[in-house]
């Protein structure tokens, strides 16, 4: 039972050990490391985000003002604005009365994934298996490509000569080879 304890014991310390990390890491202090104290923030082009901070600011520094553009809401608070086309990444950098930093967020802005190819949707709805109508589907619906249907009976491939379903193909008789007769026994 003590070595259940001891181990619910070091697993409750990482956790909190973790996430006093990552509630330290959101604001520099001095004597921190800046790199302890940046954030990344993904955004899409067009859509704005509200960036919220512990401590008021005086100033906020952009990198790149084309890749992202700030407007204060507050004196907490930003909202980051990327442009509606294009990407890239900067990073904003906030500074108290004093000009000393109090935090520090990369930015990058990615343009949205592609949408998936559209799908073929081949639907056999008819008596015959060759026979299908097909769809072209994407995300938001379908779209109708084409339809097929057979005739009956299909066509016989080249060297079939009845229209019998139990016929043999013709073979012309200048391409068969007799086999040479088996000679005496030795």
């Amino acid at each position: 039972m003590a070595s259940k304890l001891g181990a619910h014991g070091i697993v409750f310390a990482t956790i909190l050990v973790a996430a006093t990390s990552a509630t330290h890491a959101q604001e520099c202090r001095p004597g921190r490391q800046l790199a302890a104290c940046e954030q990344t923030l993904l955004l899409r082009p067009g859509v704005s985000r509200i960036f919220t901070i512990d401590r008021p600011y005086k100033t906020v520094l952009v990198g790149n003002p084309k890749v992202v553009d700030t407007r204060p809401l507050g004196d907490r608070s930003v909202v980051l604005v990327p442009p509606p086309e294009g990407a890239g990444e900067t990073n904003v950098i906030f500074v108290d009365e004093a000009n000393a930093q109090i935090t520090s967020v990369n930015v990058r802005v990615e343009p949205p994934p592609p949408p998936p190819p559209a799908l073929r949707i081949v639907v056999h709805n008819k008596k015959l298996i060759n026979s299908y109508t097909a769809f072209r589907c994407e995300p938001n619906g379908c779209e109708y490509v084409e339809e097929r249907t057979v005739q009956e009976p299909a066509p016989l491939p080249r060297g079939y000569v009845g229209t019998e379903p139990n016929s043999r193909p013709s073979i012309p008789s200048e391409s068969l080879v007799t086999p040479p007769a088996p000679g005496p026994a030795q």
